[in-house]
């Protein structure tokens, strides 16, 4: 009997992971900006695992940069995300975080950033 109810709860959980419970979040894929910087697009590539690296193109004084990011990413609820993103290199005075809303079926993004990025336009597209 003890085997059986065993079954069943494995069952149950199974059917449950099927369902929205274990699909992955919509925000895991890779993006871009939606418009262009000195005609190159941000990158951000979002895994499963709350992980994921971003290319960003942005102004900083008088000059124009390419920083590489790791990203700590969560999903809070209802489509609203917290990344969490740290410059690769010695660059840590770059290191900030967005708070994102998913938008147009999921397949756009708005991010509010903190500093150094806080007037920064974040603006995503899924590719």
């Amino acid at each position: 009997m003890m085997k059986l109810n065993q079954a069943k709860l494995g069952l149950i959980g199974l059917v449950s992971c099927l369902t929205a419970a274990c699909a992955p979040s919509p925000a895991v894929g890779d993006w871009e900006s939606k418009d262009r910087i000195q005609g190159e697009r941000n990158e951000l590539e979002l895994e499963e695992a709350g992980r994921g690296q971003a290319t960003l193109y942005f102004f900083f004084g008088e000059g124009f940069y390419e920083a590489d990011f790791d990203v700590d990413w969560e999903e809070e609820s209802n489509g609203e995300l917290t990344l969490d993103l740290t410059c690769d290199g010695n660059c840590s005075e770059l290191d900030f975080r967005m708070e994102c809303t998913l938008a147009g079926d999921e397949e756009e993004m708005e991010c509010d950033a903190e500093e150094p990025f806080r007037t920064y336009d974040f603006e995503w597209v899924k590719r």
